[in-house]
């Protein structure tokens, strides 16, 4: 059963890279969005990381909401300006789900926005698609990277793994 354009429910995805920066966890997104495409709108919450990039595209099944001011330290400015990001756009698009794909900055905006309830504790889906050695992600960053990682499978409600 096909739906319109009207009657998709809105899925946002976070990832701290996506178009035009691809790898493994973006070409995931990208095959979900054209089979799922036509039941569901969704909303790709990245970092901005260039200033040639728009802050916001609307491709029709999708759209990305660049999150920074095209700067690396975009990565780091997810943290905080992206929940006030998704509470906005979120007013006009309810969603249904919130996707995190892989552990990183981005993927901390769904959980912030549980945690205030804005949206009445919206679903999250973690997606893990992670090639980094089990040392790092225990230990990295001064232990920072294992809590993390602990976090976010603590209060994810379903776990994906590419």
């Amino acid at each position: 059963m096909q739906t319109t354009p009207d009657q998709r429910k809105t899925i946002y995805v976070f990832s701290t890279a996506y178009a035009p920066f691809v790898g493994g966890a973006e070409i995931a997104i990208r095959e979900t969005v054209r089979v799922l495409g036509v039941r569901y709108r969704f909303i790709v919450f990245t970092a901005r990381l260039r200033r040639d990039l728009a802050a916001y595209e609307d491709h029709g099944a999708y759209a990305i909401a660049r999150i920074g001011i095209g700067h690396p330290i975009d990565k780091l400015l997810l943290l905080i300006l992206g929940p006030w990001r998704l509470w906005k756009l979120a007013r006009q698009n309810p969603p249904v789900l919130y996707w995190a794909v892989m552990v990183s900055f981005a993927s901390a905006i769904p959980y912030i926005a549980n945690f205030f309830r804005w949206r009445r504790g919206i679903p999250i889906v973690l997606t893990l698609q992670e090639g980094d050695p089990e040392l790092h992600i225990r230990y990295g960053r001064g232990g920072l990277i294992g809590l993390s990682w602990r976090l976010a499978l603590r209060r994810a409600d379903r776990v994906t793994v590419i």
